[in-house]
């Protein structure tokens, strides 16, 4: 079968490749070829559980995704009840088992909206038919193939790969970095000769596979490091510091920046030669992007808005960025924990 997406989706993802809104209203929401697909895994991959993983296995054809590309999920909500469907970013794929994965946040309520959030219509949200489904469940199809795998929207001759995202967009820049820890291990070739990655979280709870990225950022032999920016108030206990990854306060705007002109430095790295991928809530990719236009040409930025496709920048946020890169004013964002040394 070849249903639509939304319109909705084929206005998001023109935006997310920065075309024109105009052009975008007038495109002619994206066709995608679906086939029948079972449930490997849905679990939580966060302590709180607001966010989960769900491992599809495709019935019909040989699955070649990799992390960053987009692919439309259907899902049933049951006998005689609308078909609900919509994109999501693949975090992972194994073509040999023919599986793929996402993760996604459940949305539950319009409250969800607060937290920067979008709300699904209707009186069933997909993420909680999503959250409903078990292993070796059936009603659920997947198909299309859109944007491109953040490890080939890398530029060529980076000597460095910074991640910058927020809540869910941390999925794709996992599966990004076991390619490319894969690949350093292997000693191959790859774009990324170096990885950081600057996670956005309101809270310690929200943090999504942790340890995982833990994990690699071991097994990296210090090629791959990662930091948790929390944004939301102080909460009892403190989050616990780990001798695998740093936390810092603050939003991704004003945590990051600091630490990110320390590594570079520390790696004897110019901003230039870094590439940037952004992912998450439009708002704070537009921020990110806008600020790092002063350091850096636009080929070595990448994006991927997930909703807020048309929330405008904060200049106060753009200016944090920049000043935090350039070092040319005190860092807002203030250590909460901090990393043994390796």
């Amino acid at each position: 079968t070849t249903p639509d997406l939304p319109m909705w989706f084929a206005v998001a993802l023109c935006a997310a490749v920065s075309l024109p809104p105009r052009a975008a209203v007038r495109m002619a929401a994206p066709q995608y070829t679906a086939q029948a697909a079972a449930v490997v895994a849905s679990q939580p991959v966060s302590p709180n559980g607001a966010s989960w993983l769900l491992s599809l296995r495709g019935l019909e054809s040989v699955v070649a995704y990799r992390p960053g590309h987009v692919l439309a999920i259907e899902v049933s909500a049951g006998e005689g009840a609308a078909l609900l469907k919509g994109p999501y970013t693949v975090t992972r794929a194994n073509a040999d088992q023919g599986t793929v994965d996402v993760i996604y946040r459940v949305i539950i309520d319009g409250g969800a909206a607060e937290a920067g959030d979008h709300v699904e219509a209707g009186p069933l949200r997909k993420t909680a038919a999503f959250k409903a489904l078990k292993p070796g469940d059936e009603g659920v199809r997947f198909g299309g193939e859109f944007k491109v795998p953040i490890l080939d929207g890398v530029s060529g001759g980076a000597a460095h790969v910074v991640l910058i995202s927020s809540g869910a967009g941390v999925g794709p820049c996992l599966g990004f970095i076991e390619q490319c820890v894969a690949a350093w291990s292997a000693g191959a070739p790859c774009a990324a000769p170096s990885v950081s990655l600057f996670a956005g979280y309101r809270f310690a709870e929200d943090m999504i596979c942790g340890d995982e990225l833990d994990a690699l950022a071991t097994a990296s032999a210090g090629q791959f490091k990662w930091t948790a920016c929390l944004s939301g108030p102080p909460q009892p206990p403190p989050p616990p510091i780990s001798a695998c990854h740093d936390t810092v306060a603050g939003r991704t705007t004003v945590a990051a920046p600091p630490v990110i002109r320390e590594e570079l430095a520390a790696r004897a790295v110019a901003i230039r030669e870094t590439h940037f991928h952004l992912v998450g809530n439009g708002q704070m990719v537009s921020e990110w992007k806008e600020a790092l236009l002063h350091s850096v040409g636009e080929e070595r930025i990448t994006t991927e808005m997930y909703f807020g496709h048309k929330t405008p920048a904060r200049r106060g946020a753009i200016d944090e960025i920049v000043a935090g890169l350039s070092g040319s004013q005190t860092p807002v964002g203030a250590p909460v924990g901090a990393a043994s040394a390796a």
